[in-house]
């Protein structure tokens, strides 16, 4: 009768953690990235700043800041540098949202004048 009880207790402390483990496993892969999307747009660089990032006007009059610059892109232009204000880009960058949070990262630039 005790390795009755042992078994069914074994077998109930598995399927519990196997529960549990799959709904920690899925509420972890929710948070970590929803949506990532390659854009591209023309706009004119006005400057950057800590608090804010890289900002740049399109020829609206709309104000687009990207919060960050891959690796590549700011090895071939510093744009914190300050050169490049008021130069015209081509530019690359992907959308992508996680934990609430919408991040605007450059992927590519090509200055177009």
């Amino acid at each position: 009768m005790k390795n009755y009880f042992r078994t069914i207790t074994f077998v109930m402390l598995c399927i519990g953690t196997g529960f549990f483990g799959t709904l920690q496993a899925t509420n972890t892969l929710e948070a970590v990235e929803i949506i990532k999307q390659d854009k591209s747009l023309v706009a004119t660089y006005v400057e950057y700043s800590e608090e804010e990032g890289y900002k740049f006007s399109t020829k609206d009059g709309d104000i687009v800041i990207f919060h960050h610059v891959s690796e590549e892109v700011s090895e071939a232009i510093d744009l914190k540098s300050g050169d490049y204000k008021g130069k015209t880009f081509e530019i690359a960058y992907t959308v992508s949202e996680a934990e609430g949070q919408t991040k605007y990262v450059i992927t590519g630039l090509k200055e177009v004048s």
